[in-house]
């Protein structure tokens, strides 16, 4: 799942204020006849059936989860890696989590490392 969710900036300057709003990737936010930066705002882009602020987790650090995992109960998960065992499931799974969640278990993973 590598690149999702997909992101896209939503962009306006003053160069294209007549065109209206434009829809780029985020990497390239600027203006492409001035070649002046643009007030962005990012958009996440999930495919259909996901909810909004949700996504899931990278498959290197489900990967490594899966090496380290001391056990599959809701005491070894939580003390290990701070969450429950349903979402231990849907982790394991390839199932969409809570943004913030998947966030915080990529960076206990990618310190682990």
């Amino acid at each position: 799942m590598r690149g999702w969710p997909a992101t896209a900036t939503l962009g306006r300057s003053s160069a294209s204020m007549s065109n209206g709003m434009i829809l780029m990737p985020a990497a390239q936010a600027r203006d492409h006849r001035t070649k002046t930066r643009v007030a962005t705002m990012e958009l996440n882009i999930a495919p259909p059936g996901a909810k909004a602020g949700m996504r899931p987790v990278d498959e290197r650090a489900v990967s490594l989860m899966k090496r380290e995992i001391a056990g599959q109960t809701d005491e070894v998960l939580m003390r290990q890696f701070g969450i429950s065992y349903n979402t231990w499931r849907k982790v394991r799974e390839g199932q969409p989590i809570r943004r913030s969640v998947a966030d915080r278990l990529e960076q206990r993973m990618a310190a682990f490392c």
